[in-house]
């Protein structure tokens, strides 16, 4: 219930235009000032559903955002600003966590390496209060003076979990990369990337 409240008011905009049609239709057959009125209803709902949807943020609308600013924050080639995006609850595979993570994204951000990049498709799935996960892909563009790719297009599909930090805001938990260019993905953090990428 609360994705049509919050996150697509669509249902609630239909039901708007329908209140709003039967109110002109009692207008149209009375044409007294109680029926014109009414005729405010229909907008009233449908002003009350956008502004529940711009009000308030959900789970899944939190997550999308942060995975949306990581990828910006990778174009920029900002590590810090992605590593401070990571939960200090940060576990991959059970092993790296935080502290280790955190030099091997400097390293892969160090410039010049994306020209640009956008989001081509984003699911979040499993959206709940405590977390959840996106899974997203990028097609980037890569830099030409950079080590990756000659310059040339990538397409990336990601992972991410989230959770819920103390402090309310979602951060990301694990980052597993999918597929690369369409093939098979690899351990960003304990391998290293595989030589057809150079």
């Amino acid at each position: 219930m609360t994705h049509y409240l919050f996150e697509s008011p669509v249902l609630g905009l239909l039901a708007a235009g329908v209140i709003e049609l039967l109110t002109v239709i009692v207008w149209s057959m009375r044409r007294d000032r109680k029926s014109a009125l009414m005729l405010l209803v229909g907008p009233g709902v449908a002003a009350l559903f956008v502004l529940l949807d711009l009000l308030v943020q959900t789970p899944a609308e939190a997550m999308e955002a942060t995975t949306r600013r990581i990828v910006k924050l990778a174009v920029k080639e900002d590590g810090q600003g992605v590593i401070d995006l990571l939960s200090e609850s940060f576990r991959h595979k059970q092993f790296v966590v935080k502290a280790a993570a955190s030099p091997v994204v400097r390293r892969y951000l160090q410039g010049p390496v994306i020209e640009s990049a956008g989001v081509t498709y984003l699911e979040v799935s499993s959206a709940r209060k405590q977390g959840g996960q996106v899974g997203f892909t990028v097609l980037a563009v890569m830099d030409p003076k950079g080590p990756f790719a000659a310059g040339g297009l990538l397409k990336s599909r990601w992972l991410f979990t989230y959770v819920r930090d103390p402090d309310g805001r979602y951060r990301v938990r694990d980052i597993e990369l999918e597929s690369l260019n369409d093939g098979p993905g690899f351990d960003i953090f304990t391998q290293g990337v595989p030589r057809e990428y150079y």
